[in-house]
């Protein structure tokens, strides 16, 4: 009678468990390394100023037409507004611009994007 080990028993280590161990220290140290990049990131000083961009007499001719969309201005105008969503918005009508879009054009897009038109 010959006698022989199973292929699956004994001493051989099973394939799943290393792959489940391999991926859990990947995803591991993918999670460490942005915890550690969040870090790193200087923050601003308390009380120090925030940098407000400078836009173009276009961007603002048309930014003159709308209110501030993000709810916690008051309705100030955009065109003199510095909160993140004018911000935002002044990029997004610097951008149409940019591409060629004419004031009509911008402004019928900006409403239907943000909302806040004056008219």
């Amino acid at each position: 009678m010959s006698t022989r080990k199973n292929s699956a028993g004994g001493g051989a280590l099973k394939p799943l468990p290393m792959i489940l161990g391999a991926a859990a220290l990947i995803v591991l140290g993918m999670l460490l390394s942005t915890v550690l990049v969040d870090q790193s990131a200087p923050s601003p000083a308390p009380g120090a100023a925030t940098v407000t961009p400078v836009y173009s007499s276009a961007v603002l001719d048309i930014a003159k037409d709308f209110y501030c969309a993000c709810g916690s201005c008051g309705q100030e105008e955009l065109v003199v507004c510095s909160c993140d969503t004018a911000i935002q918005e002044k990029n997004y009508i610097h951008d149409l611009l940019e591409k060629g879009y004419e004031k009509r054009s911008i402004n019928a897009t900006v409403q239907a994007m943000f909302g806040g038109g004056k008219t």
